[in-house]
């Protein structure tokens, strides 16, 4: 009877011994494969993350600086210039395009009339220079002090015509102003003294047409301006609208179209802007530019 109840705990001992061992048996089964399923997890997560960093490239410092602090850039017009022995656009345009300033200028200088598309340019500018010769305009020549270049007329007289035909702005600086007015049929005056000659300044006026308003709102009833010219529009051609004066003796300083977008100045707002010698006069000059340059870019548009 002992022998079978030592028996009895015997088995009892071994089975329970035996199911012990299957409980840890199996706990470490189960906590190794959820270990493994954790590293595959976390492999994945790793492998996602070096994806995305290797599709996105990152900025540095200084890139991400750079792209902040990048100004907007600035409206490009690009001008066609016809070339003469006087170069002030070309130093005002080299003076403005440094300066901050509204615009960036591509001064396009040309030795011909021919093979020109207006449309592949904002404006045209006409610059200071010799003397239209009088048989433009239907006159002989009575003063010949400064000279004429016959072929030079001729080729501007063409250009402003194509600009004209094709509606695109111009603007006209001292002999400039003078050329346009006699293409649409203007005449000059040849001499009106030196008074308005050699670093001469001298007061303007607006006037009061309609479009002189305009100025006016813009610049004011009076101002200072420079001039290096002798001759001077006289009759002015029809479409044209004189805008400024010369406030002791009348002669006409500036003139839009009525309908054409056409500016012109007697006096030189170019060199009032570039010329040490000028310098109180600078922020006139480059408020007379832009008010072309602006007209420039609204037609652009």
């Amino acid at each position: 009877m002992m022998y079978n109840l030592s028996m009895s705990k015997l088995r009892k001992q071994i089975i329970i011994t035996i199911l012990l061992f299957l409980a840890v048996l199996a706990a470490g089964v189960f906590m190794a494969c959820s270990q493994g399923s954790d590293d595959a997890d976390d492999q994945a997560s790793t492998k996602a993350t070096k994806r995305t960093s290797a599709q996105a490239p990152t900025k540095t410092t200084e890139q991400a600086s750079s792209t902040t602090a990048q100004p907007e850039a600035r409206p490009t017009l690009k001008l066609l210039y016809p070339v003469s022995k006087y170069k002030d656009m070309e130093k005002f345009a080299s003076k403005y395009n440094k300066d901050d300033n509204k615009y960036t200028l591509d001064i396009v200088p040309t030795e011909t009339d021919e093979g020109i598309d207006p449309m592949d340019y904002d404006g045209l500018v006409i610059p200071g220079g010799k003397h239209v010769h009088p048989s433009f305009y239907g006159k002989e020549v009575e003063c010949s002090k400064h000279g004429f270049n016959e072929a030079l007329d001729r080729r501007e007289i063409n250009l402003v015509n194509q600009f004209v035909d094709a509606q695109k702005p111009i603007l006209g600086l001292c002999r400039g102003c003078q050329l346009i007015n006699v293409t649409l049929g203007g005449t000059l005056i040849q001499d009106v003294g030196m008074e308005h000659y050699d670093d001469s300044i001298r007061l303007t006026e607006t006037t009061d047409t309609v479009k002189g308003l305009e100025m006016r709102k813009l610049f004011g009833t009076s101002f200072e301006t420079a001039h290096y010219h002798h001759q001077a529009v006289d009759l002015v051609a029809d479409g044209l609208i004189v805008t400024m004066v010369d406030a002791e003796d009348g002669t006409i300083e500036g003139y839009v179209h009525e309908t054409l977008p056409i500016v012109a100045y007697q006096f030189h707002p170019d060199r009032m802007y570039y010329k040490e010698s000028l310098a109180p006069l600078k922020d006139s000059g480059r408020a007379f530019m832009d008010y072309f340059f602006d007209i420039c870019q609204e037609n652009k548009n």
